[in-house]
């Protein structure tokens, strides 16, 4: 079959899979109850958020094989650049970690309640692969959109949590914990989602000249408001960093930019102040809790810094230096940090605690996979943000808010970890900006669009 007929009649399923991939995914929700043993204890964990999200990747990457092999068998080479290549050796090297784990199987399919195993690292190649070749320039825009719109629900849900209604109660009633996390299981992790698609949002807005363009400081404004009821800190900083960057990178269109930045400013301050007086202070007492934790820094205690965030990071680190080239294995830590009832109260203000993550993810790669595995990701991720950044003057409107919300999600994970509602968005990314900045003509599958 000629190549161009066979990409013809496939381009709008591949489009229809790459939208499931990053629209349709983080909203997810299906029960399901696990029972773990852990350190003389038995837990039953209530999963709404994670198992109905793994579960579906699973099921959209059969399609999604079969499609890159035939790509495999019309083409006749390898359809893996070196990028792929990198994190392929990341995938191997957190496989060997996995097999030599005294916890073979959590480390290959993950802690029950994260599920960010090896095999999951897998997927995620799988859906970087599949994005790099299956998607061109009208489908990057088409697929933006639809992430923007389910940005937007996922976002106003948080709110609604934010003031105390559930409008799920009726559906999965005990499975709800009253936290404000919408449909992505966890507030860090609806920070970190907000944080990329706000990020990514914001700047398609910036240098758009389109007949969208209203749209999208709509959407920009609503996926902030998501950003602010997460409560998320170290999602506020990457956001901000993100956007300040790129600000910083597009010195030389400040002209034609700043009238659309002074606006967006100045809806964010009023939509910060709004939401802080309608909820009797919370987005300021994050603030002010930050303050208290600086101070406590200066007194000497240092662990309670970011919501003891300190205190992991140095249990996770003395585990790193005990074996720093294989780590304990991916998604393992749980197993190797045993928090005493005295460290729990003092830390953490309960009589129990499980530590499951570094709250890092730089810090959980190294600890879970040794440093070769941190070093295999930040080749990875780094040669494709730095050769965008050499091109970035050629960029257009989404290629900008694409880069922008890499660099927002890679700022924040500093503070924060993974997660199977956020990362595959994360790949889909990653596997667009690698398309268009890995190639002879950088900018020209995106002219159509720009």
């Amino acid at each position: 079959m000629n190549k161009k007929v066979w990409r013809c009649k496939n381009r709008d399923f591949d489009l229809h899979l790459i939208i499931i991939i990053i629209a349709v995914i983080p909203m997810v929700l299906i029960q399901s109850i696990k029972i773990v043993e852990l350190h003389g204890h038995i837990f039953e964990y209530y999963d709404l958020y994670n198992s109905g999200k793994v579960i579906t990747l699973n099921i959209l990457l059969i399609p999604v094989v079969l499609i890159l092999y035939e790509k495999y068998r019309l083409l006749g080479t390898s359809i893996l650049t070196l990028n792929s290549k990198i994190y392929l050796a990341f995938v191997i090297w957190a496989s060997i970690s996995a097999l030599i784990s005294p916890y073979k199987l959590n480390s290959l399919f993950g802690w029950p309640y994260r599920l960010q195993g090896a095999v999951t690292y897998g997927f995620y190649l799988v859906v970087y692969i599949f994005t790099e070749y299956c998607i061109d320039a009208k489908n990057i825009k088409k697929t933006l959109h639809w992430l923007l719109y389910s940005a937007s629900i996922i976002s106003i849900y948080a709110v609604l949590q934010f003031y105390g209604i559930e409008p799920l109660t009726s559906l999965y009633g005990e499975y709800l914990d009253g936290g404000v996390h919408s449909t992505i299981g966890n507030r860090n992790f609806l920070g970190s989602y907000m944080c990329m698609v706000g990020a990514t949002s914001i700047f398609i807005y910036l240098k758009d000249e389109g007949k969208n363009s209203k749209c999208y400081f709509v959407v920009s404004n609503i996926v902030f408001i998501g950003l602010l009821v997460s409560q998320t800190r170290g999602a506020w900083l990457g956001y901000t960093g993100a956007c300040l960057l790129i600000l910083l990178l597009n010195k030389h269109t400040w002209q034609l930019i700043k009238a659309k930045v002074f606006l967006l400013v100045i809806c964010m301050i009023l939509l910060t102040f709004l939401l802080d007086l309608t909820s009797q202070g919370k987005l300021s007492g994050r603030l002010v809790n930050s303050i208290a934790e600086v101070e406590s820094m200066q007194a000497g205690e240092i662990s309670s810094l970011g919501s003891s965030r300190m205190y992991i990071y140095q249990r996770s680190l003395k585990i790193f230096l005990e074996n720093p080239i294989f780590g304990t294995g991916p998604d393992n830590l749980a197993y190797f940090i045993d928090v005493t009832q005295e460290d729990a109260q003092k830390y953490f203000g309960r009589n129990f605690i499980i530590i499951d993550k570094a709250h890092s993810e730089y810090l959980e790669y190294a600890t879970t996979m040794g440093f070769p595995g941190l070093l295999f990701y930040i080749w990875f991720v780094g040669r494709i943000m730095f050769k965008s950044y050499k091109q970035r003057l050629s960029f257009s409107s989404y290629q900008w808010g694409i880069f922008a919300g890499i660099l927002g999600y890679l700022l924040q994970a500093t503070f924060n970890i993974g997660s199977i509602s956020v990362m595959p968005i994360y790949f889909v990314f990653l596997g667009m900006l690698e398309k268009s900045v890995f190639t002879s003509t950088p900018n020209a599958v995106y002219k159509i669009i720009a």
